[in-house]
């Protein structure tokens, strides 16, 4: 009974948040100025800060990073602020300030919060969300049952080097799990468009729009088109890292390839932080929401007797994450042994739940995280 309940409250919120959306655009629209030039003005700057998101790899709601929305949100009360802004670059400039200096997790919003309407968004709401999210530990447990036997051995390490460090992960996983960035719809009933930014996607954010922010004072200072130019274009993905990890989900055909690369993708957010940041050199995982790959698998992706059954009608995706690791970090056996632990974990855990909610054959998908050096990432990611 409680459970068709709840069914029913879900069914009705997914038909009331996009309702939501629409009318928050329609709040939005009547408080942006009506003259031509301004608005003209307005919606320019707003493309422009979406290309140059894109191309900085910081642009992409489902990964945790800022969307189109959250965007909108906020130039429109910069604009609210700032009515007499008559420049493009002046009022990217004050985007930039303001969400550099903004007081963060200070909720970012328009009007008023009302937070005694039903399904509006809350503060403890949305700490409750989070801690279920990073701190639950009534997750599906890591199912090793096929894990080579040499692997076993170090698994059994690294779980014992885990032990020891218990208490830093729980503080890691406790900034997760905190108010982030709430940037809050305008129309009933609110939401936080930047929910899914997390403690990592929002250091990486932070520091691009600062390099950005550096990028445009340059432009406004010289009037040179080609630090314009070089300012839109971004930095290539593949220059940001000096280490990389390519993810790499397969299915046996198309239809089952689709449906498990699209499980994998809606859980990569999470399980980046629950599993690969989990390793202590890792100081945080950045995937590109743009750089991506679908379609028959190259069989140097899969090759080895465990891919064997993938390899004529297979389906496959790939991304490729940044790992911001140390400086001096040397890919080593014995890194290599340690770093494969965290890979088979975030492996199991999707693997896992995607078995059990679809109740498929565990041998008709498969999950393999790859480490990707610079060079590597460089020909099979970079833009040229």
């Amino acid at each position: 009974m409680d459970e068709a309940l709840n069914n029913a409250i879900n069914n009705s919120l997914g038909r009331v948040f996009p309702l939501s959306g629409y009318k928050s655009n329609l709040i939005i629209k009547e408080l942006l100025p009506k003259e031509e030039q301004k608005i003209k003005i307005f919606r320019s700057a707003l493309i422009l800060l979406k290309i140059w998101a894109k191309n900085n790899s910081i642009y992409g709601n489902q990964f945790g990073f800022l969307s189109g929305t959250s965007m909108l949100i906020m130039l429109t009360k910069i604009y609210l602020l700032y009515p007499n802004t008559c420049s493009v670059l002046v009022i990217i400039d004050r985007f930039y300030l303001t969400f550099l200096t903004w007081n963060w997790p200070r909720p970012f919003f328009i009007g008023t919060i009302d937070d005694s309407l039903i399904h509006s968004w809350r503060i403890d709401t949305e700490l409750f969300s989070r801690e279920i999210t990073f701190l639950n530990k009534q997750g599906i447990e890591e199912d090793w049952v096929d894990v080579d036997k040499r692997d076993k051995i170090y698994i059994k390490m690294e779980k014992e080097k885990l032990k020891e460090n218990e208490k830093e992960n729980i503080e890691r996983l406790e900034k997760h799990s905190k108010l982030i960035m709430p940037i809050l719809t305008p129309a009933y009933p609110q939401q936080s468009s930047a929910f899914n930014v997390n403690y990592s996607t929002m250091k990486i954010i932070k520091q691009t729009i600062i390099e950005g922010l550096r990028g445009l004072r340059q432009i406004r200072n010289s009037h040179l088109n080609e630090i314009l130019k070089q300012w839109i274009k971004g930095v290539d993905f593949v220059d940001k890292y000096d280490h990389f990890v390519t993810i790499i989900c397969v299915g046996i055909d198309k239809n089952i390839g689709e449906d498990f690369c699209n499980f994998v993708k809606n859980r990569i957010r999470v399980e980046l932080v629950l599993s690969l940041e989990e390793y202590p050199k890792l100081e945080y995982s950045h995937i590109s929401p743009n750089k991506s790959k679908k379609g028959k698998c190259e069989k140097r992706l899969i090759a080895g007797k465990k891919f064997k059954k993938f390899w004529e009608d297979n389906w496959c995706k790939q991304w490729i994450v940044g790992l911001n690791m140390p400086e001096l970090f040397n890919y080593s056996n014995k890194e290599k042994i340690s770093l494969n632990y965290y890979f088979l974990k975030f492996i199991k855990k999707i693997k896992g739940k995607y078995i059990k909610h679809r109740k498929i054959e565990r041998t008709n998908v498969a999950i393999h995280l790859r480490y990707t050096d610079i060079h590597e990432a460089k020909k099979f990611w970079g833009d040229n």
